[in-house]
């Protein structure tokens, strides 16, 4: 009895193990496909680096790019990477002189309004932000 059920949970896990292989295999393909991260989302790194005129790429692959500033006054960089089905951002600020370090995550579904996303992110940077400064005050 066991062996049988041990059997059954070996199974599943191999299953979910293939699965995960699988859907990681068709989203790299997709992603390339697409003519890489940067390509696919490229009205949001355009929206973002539109922002300042400093704003550069610092990293990029098929699967993941760095974006933002950095200077004396601190960085801001925003990582973006394919997440099964979304797109994963994250902003770090570090030894920023008014706002210190923090960061901040999105996650959207792949196929969103790009303006939407960029939207939402500088609306949720600007309470953060607001938040931050009246904290002080």
């Amino acid at each position: 009895m066991l062996s049988i059920l041990l059997t059954i949970i070996a199974f599943i896990v191999i299953k979910f193990i293939v699965g995960f292989i699988i859907d990681s295999v068709a989203q790299n393909k997709s992603i390339k496909s697409a003519g890489g991260l940067k390509t696919k989302y490229s009205v949001l790194i355009n929206k973002i680096m539109e922002s300042d005129p400093r704003i550069k790429i610092y990293e990029e692959s098929n699967l993941f790019v760095i974006v933002g500033i950095s200077g004396i006054a601190g960085s801001q960089l925003f990582h973006l990477s394919a997440s099964y089905g979304n797109i994963a951002i994250m902003m770090e600020v570090k030894n920023n002189p008014v706002f210190g370090h923090y960061k901040m995550e999105w996650r959207f579904p792949e196929d969103m309004d790009q303006h939407l996303m960029f939207e939402q992110m500088t609306h949720d940077i600007a309470q953060k932000n607001d938040y931050l400064i009246n904290r002080y005050q």
